[in-house]
């Protein structure tokens, strides 16, 4: 099943609304991009944060991350492409999903290039895939490609808040 989710107007913030298994409650993550400090990551929680986007320059700077994410109950998106180590690696890490792209629509990435990176992924490993992109529309053309569709949608100041619901109906 797709899911649909957004993104609105908090500084660095990424919203993903999904359940992890059949039977579980439907969460409704919210977190931050670009963690790349395991020292953050309490205080990111204390904030109410939930999940984050993780980087680092390294399998190990990575492995920190995951250990620290786990010992606090919180979970991580990462960019496959930004990670360098074998997939397997992750196998026991609190991955909510693999960021495939950041407004694929908007950064010159096709939808059959997507598919392909989504496709090559999942031969690796099985476990949820999302993106985001910048409007609603484009889910026409890339809504089937992930597990979790993210809406990076930011009306304010440009657009009146009810764009929101516009752009979700777009997406849907």
């Amino acid at each position: 099943m797709r899911r649909l989710s957004f993104g609105l107007a908090a500084a660095l913030s990424a919203v993903l609304a999904c359940s992890a298994a059949a039977g579980d409650s439907p969460r409704f993550p919210i977190g931050l991009y670009n963690v790349n400090a395991p020292e953050h990551l309490k205080e990111i929680r204390d904030a109410g944060f939930d999940s984050f986007i993780g980087e680092a320059p390294d399998a190990e700077g990575f492995d920190a991350l995951a250990k620290e994410a786990e010992k606090l109950g919180l979970r991580m998106m990462i960019w496959p492409s930004h990670f360098k180590g074998p997939i397997s690696r992750t196998k026991n890490w609190p991955l909510e999903a693999w960021y495939l792209a950041d407004e694929p629509e908007i950064n010159g990435i096709t939808p059959d290039a997507l598919k392909a990176q989504s496709e090559r992924l999942r031969t690796e490993d099985p476990r949820l895939q999302t993106f985001v992109l910048g409007s609603g529309a484009p889910a026409k053309d890339y809504g089937q490609l992930a597990d979790i569709v993210m809406l990076d949608w930011y009306p304010v100041p440009h657009k009146k808040l009810g764009t929101v619901a516009e752009q979700i109906d777009r997406a849907r």
